[in-house]
């Protein structure tokens, strides 16, 4: 009620209602509000949909054919956690005049941490007995991440791409969800409460109750993360799915509903009394739609999320909510998810979510070749269904229910209470910090994703011949006796089956890291100049071109190497974004097209003696581009002929993969990590085939230096050919030198 506090008698100001149904329950897959609040009833419906979003993940992730969108079922959990959240909220302050932190807390702790911590470590254990020691370190530093309830910060430094294929996935990967709902729930109460007493405000003598305070509060909240979700999905996916920043509005969308309700159902009850049913029949059913159809047909891996496609399954929540929370018979699909087991399930669904995940990685690890097999994929779901129902019923039911800190709400009536309680500002400190981490993440999340190496190489273990360095112009030739011996040393690797202990060691050294050249200059946009004299190299294309860097200084230590390489952004000149810049990685496509054609510029305007060009190509075999990707190829090298015949011109063939050794390494045993040429190798002909097509462009066969006919290995000379199955370690470049050198005629 809005009014003006009568004259001479001390004003309270109407307080935010609840409802006596209200019913301590978790909410979400990584915890929960315990219960509802400012006039909202409990509903075994939101088990139900709680059930349904938790199932969407879990098939999505297993990989159950029509499901590949699942994964925005926490997208609805977001949705009822706020909700939920906000209902205690706004319960416990319309009883008490306050807020606990420190019960809030303890409920927190309570219902997180006893189950978080025994997936944590028994995943940790699990990874020390059963993955190679690369994956266990990684999961070791993982855990640290997690139990800070910062997971989602150490991806988004570590630029985690979610929908990549080939990477080794931390099994604790999926506790970033519970890092953003904890992040929230750090400066939420805080907010809330501040907002709460600010009591006393008035527009035109029309005083703003504290329901109102809650819903512009809110609302404001939500529109700048809904924007900011917006804009930096389209720049930059990958750190944008995991940030805080870009979900608090679904969570708030959540918070919005929990105090907005009781005023939608007077105002429908006075307004619409006969269409009330039907219009919430209609939010109901609109909303199981949204989120059916979203997670079935919609939304695919690889698209640009959160952003505007979040909308749909968060709209869908708020819809199967609403629906729910009228009075009279509730709307069939809220009726349908209120019939077990649906209900169960969603009481179980934070075990579920917190053991999906797991069980999936160690099953792809262990049995990458039966995994992803129908009867893979049921041994999985069983396996789940086991380990969450033990720890739901040993773990968080026990746990949960504990009276170990619980003391009765103090009510705090006085309406001198003080506008700015200490707690609460130190809550929204607190959470503010962690938000501050997260933009801080993002911002220095390495553009090339690389960790500059200094340097370091190891030293040439086999006796292979190198050639004299005479200061002559570079002649590009061919095999000879160093491709010979380097032949030889190819095919004897393609029989290991087990590398030695100095192999290990540099095998766990290197994974996972790029070590690339660093520069002595820095040349805007993007040149990184290494030395100062003698002939001149550019080398222009994306990573693949930097990993290259190591090579060319070894044969070539007197040139000056200019290098233009940028992530994600290859030599061929193409008018359109690939896979990598649609994922958010490197440079967006405009800023890779103006970088690009200020280096061929520049190399113009240089005239080296020799051009380099390389970049990942790998997408091209399964893109419907293929001629718009040949036809940029020709486009750069039209544009460089001009330099014909002083300069000499080099592609660097798109290069064999092989497996991560993150994914493939057992113990000491390398015998799954091999690559395929044939995989690659049409990539390869067009190369060769542009190439052949203009003067003074030589093709380099990558397949003719890294495989034998039928495999590529993973360890050449005691040195792990890739860091990450894509780029060269940088002590293998440097180990390809003396066949560089001999190719190049030195």
């Amino acid at each position: 009620m809005d009014g003006h506090p009568g004259a001479g008698r001390r004003w309270t100001e109407p307080r935010l209602q609840a409802d006596s149904s209200s019913h301590p329950q978790h909410a979400d897959p990584v915890g929960s509000g315990q219960g509802y609040g400012s006039g909202v009833k409990f509903r075994n419906d939101i088990q139900g949909l709680r059930a349904v979003a938790v199932l969407l993940v879990i098939l999505a992730h297993v990989g159950i054919p029509g499901f590949d969108g699942g994964w925005i079922g926490v997208d609805v959990f977001f949705v009822i956690s706020g909700f939920l959240i906000t209902g205690l909220l706004s319960k416990e302050y319309g009883e008490t005049r306050n807020v606990s932190f420190s019960q809030f807390y303890l409920r927190r702790a309570k219902r997180i941490l006893p189950a978080a911590i025994v997936t944590i470590l028994v995943v940790v254990v699990a990874g020390e007995l059963l993955l190679n020691s690369i994956r266990a370190s990684g999961i070791r530093t993982d855990a640290f991440w997690s139990l800070g309830f910062s997971a989602n910060i150490n991806l988004i430094r570590q630029s985690t791409d979610y929908f990549a294929d080939g990477q080794a996935v931390s099994p604790l990967q999926h506790f970033w969800s519970l890092a953003v709902e904890e992040q929230f729930y750090l400066f939420w109460p805080g907010i809330f409460l501040l907002v709460a007493r600010q009591q006393g405000l008035a527009i035109r003598k029309t005083w703003i109750t504290e329901n109102k305070r809650i819903i512009v509060t809110a609302g404001l909240i939500s529109a700048l993360s809904l924007l900011w979700s917006i804009s930096y999905t389209a720049s930059n996916p990958s750190s944008a799915y995991f940030s805080t920043l870009t979900r608090i509005w679904e969570l708030g969308f959540g918070a919005l509903l929990s105090v907005l309700t009781p005023r939608l159902n007077v105002g429908l009850n006075r307004v619409l009394p006969e269409k009330n049913l039907r219009i919430r029949a209609i939010a109901s059913w609109g909303g199981l739609m949204a989120i059916l159809v979203g997670a079935c047909l919609v939304i695919k891996p690889g698209d640009p999320f959160p952003g505007w496609l979040a909308l749909v399954p968060v709209l869908g929540a708020v819809g199967l909510i609403f629906g729910g929370q009228g009075d009279g018979k509730a709307p069939l699909p809220n009726r349908v998810l209120a019939l077990q087991p649906l209900p169960f399930i969603g009481l179980i669904s934070f075990s579920l979510y917190l053991w999906h995940w797991p069980v999936h990685v160690f099953a792809d690890a262990l049995y990458p070749d039966s995994f992803d097999t129908p009867a893979g994929k049921a041994l999985q779901l069983g396996v789940i269904a086991l380990l969450s129902l033990v720890s739901y019923w040993l773990v968080e039911r026990p746990a949960r229910r504990s009276h170990f800190g619980n003391r009765e709400p103090v009510k705090n009536l006085d309406i001198d209470a003080p506008k700015f309680p200490r707690p609460a500002i130190a809550a929204v400190l607190v959470g503010a910090f962690f938000l501050f981490m997260v933009a801080n993440a993002a911002r220095d999340s390495s553009e090339f994703y690389e960790v500059e190496a200094g340097g370091q190489t190891a030293a040439p273990t086999t006796s292979i011949p190198r050639s004299p360095t005479p200061s002559v112009p570079v002649i590009p030739g061919g095999g000879g006796l160093v491709l010979e011996a380097w032949k030889q040393a190819v095919d004897e690797a393609s029989q290991l089956q087990t590398v030695g202990p100095a192999a290990l060691a540099l095998i766990n050294e290197t994974a996972g890291k790029r070590s690339f050249t660093p520069c002595d200059r820095q040349v805007p946009p993007n040149g990184c100049f290494i030395g100062s004299a003698g002939s001149t190299v550019a080398v222009l294309g994306d990573s693949h071109s930097r990993m290259l860097l190591p090579m060319i200084r070894a044969a070539l230590p007197d040139w000056q190497i200019q290098s233009y390489g940028e992530a994600n952004c290859g030599w061929a000149l193409i008018a359109f974004p690939n896979p990598g810049q649609e994922r958010g990685n490197g440079p967006d496509e405009e800023i890779c097209a103006e970088n690009r054609s200020a280096s061929i510029a520049k190399i113009l305007l240089e005239r080296p003696a020799l051009i380099m060009l390389s970049e990942n190509s790998q997408w091209v075999i399964d893109d419907p581009r293929k001629q718009e990707w040949i036809d940029g190829m020709n486009a750069t090298l039209d544009a460089l002929e001009a330099l014909s015949p002083s300069t000499n011109i080099m592609i660097f063939g798109e290069v064999p993969r092989s497996r991560s050794m993150e994914v493939c390494l057992r113990g000491n045993s390398i015998s799954g990590c091999a690559g395929e040429p044939v995989k690659s190798r049409w990539v390869r002909d067009q190369q060769r085939i542009v190439a052949e097509a203009h003067s003074n462009v030589t093709f380099i066969d990558a397949e003719e230096w890294m495989c034998t006919a039928t495999t590529c290995p993973a360890v050449i000379d005691d040195i792990p050919v890739f860091s990450d199955g894509s780029h060269f370690t940088s002590q293998f470049s440097e180990r390809l030198s003396p066949v560089f050198q001999e190719f190049l005629g030195r």
